[in-house]
């Protein structure tokens, strides 16, 4: 089949024009990419349908104050805004991507697992580090960037609650979101492309920037491991390791000064020491090699066909309003850094866009001219609030 399809490739591109073959495929794609962009948009209107229903419940104002019920709410909410939008859009899967979603058995190679696992830890805490670094560069610029506010539990309860609110439910929920539903229907195209799409996705599904490098460098990690272990409960133990080791750190220093940094530096030197062991038997392993694309489609025809659909736009432009709104501007400088900031991404799209429309071998779609057109009015609409916040916060 590869050779009868390499055979017609090689014919199409010797006369140029339409080529059936590619244009079949890039359909394929862009319907996979609407159809998951809906879900993010979806991801982000449950929330606020669930802010809608704790107000219409008079429950607003306990969420806010209470530390034990903010926590208990945090391990439900997942289920609603993220796993019905993506349970969702596999429903809305032919029968082939529905199949290729099903990867949860337990890995089959037990040390290649183990080694996955405490592997892929170290690179989400090398990717905390690599957040830190560029706060802190974006810091001297004059733009500091925030997070949600939470509340901490002060007792055991709170505790355990924290623990199933961040170290069970969301691994669980996003994993199988992000790795399942997302990712494997895309390794058609190829397993590097479905790997950072899946992770590019994963980062914008936090929608601040404290957690969205952080959140792109682990989506990388946690779709790696789980494709060469060839199970996602691979990702779901590294992502809820990671959240775990987050959540002792912070029920430590909810009960110690902040000044004690000994315990935060044990457990990092633990997860560096005891990741680089593993890293290492991990590539002594030789573990299987990606998969590529073994049909001619280039990478900028896929990323451009998959991200410039209007439904993945629009919810990359609502990530960059929402972490606009966790984020302060201080100085000139600070708003120069973050418009241009905005403009780069403007224009990453809307060249995107005419990439995805101007090949001559496929058709062309009419929703990439609206991806364009959305992107200008949103841009031109978030350089304008930026200047605004800026000239107000100084």
């Amino acid at each position: 089949m590869d050779n009868q399809y390499s055979y017609y490739q090689n014919l199409y591109n010797m006369f140029g024009g339409y080529n059936p073959l590619l244009d079949n495929k890039v359909k394929k794609l862009r319907r996979l990419g609407f159809v998951i962009g809906c879900g993010m948009i979806s991801f982000t209107l449950m929330q606020y349908v669930f802010v809608f229903i704790l107000k219409f419940l008079g429950l607003e104002s306990l969420y806010n104050s209470d530390a034990l019920f903010q926590t208990g709410i945090s391990a439900i909410a997942p289920l609603l805004y993220v796993l019905l939008p993506f349970v969702f859009v596999y429903l809305l899967y032919d029968r082939e991507d529905k199949n290729s979603v099903d990867i949860f058995e337990l890995p089959k190679n037990k040390e290649l697992f183990v080694y996955s696992a405490f592997a892929g830890l170290l690179i989400c805490s090398i990717g905390d580090r690599a957040t830190s670094f560029i706060s802190a560069f974006f810091s001297m610029t004059g733009v500091d960037f925030e997070s949600p506010d939470s509340l901490d539990p002060t007792t055991v309860p709170g505790y355990f609650l924290q623990i199933i609110a961040y170290a069970v439910i969301p691994p669980l929920v996003e994993e199988f979101a992000m790795r399942g539903v997302v990712m494997q229907p895309l390794r058609k195209f190829g397993d590097r492309f479905a790997i950072v799409a899946s992770a590019v996705l994963f980062a914008i599904l936090h929608g601040n920037m404290v957690q969205i490098p952080f959140a792109f460098v682990a989506g990388l990690a946690l779709g790696y491991f789980a494709i060469v272990t060839n199970s996602i409960w691979t990702s779901v133990v590294i992502h809820s390791l990671n959240n775990l080791s987050a959540v002792i750190i912070s029920i430590y220093y909810t009960n110690h000064s902040e000044s004690d940094m000994l315990f935060y530096y044990a457990i990092e030197g633990a997860i560096l020491v005891v990741g680089l062991i593993a890293f290492i038997l991990f590539a002594k392993m030789k573990p299987g090699k990606l998969q590529k694309d073994s049909e001619e489609m280039s990478g900028s025809l896929r990323y451009s066909t998959f991200f410039c659909t209007p439904s993945i736009v629009i919810s990359i432009l609502i990530c960059l309003m929402t972490s606009l709104s966790f984020t302060k501007v201080k100085s000139g400088i600070g708003m120069m850094v973050t418009v241009f900031s905005v403009a780069l991404i403007a224009f990453l799209l809307i060249k995107g866009s005419l990439n995805a429309k101007k090949d001559t071998r496929i058709t062309r779609s009419g929703m990439y001219t609206f991806s364009i057109v959305a992107t200008v009015i949103a841009a031109f609409f978030i350089m304008y609030f930026v200047m605004i916040m800026s000239v107000a916060s100084r």
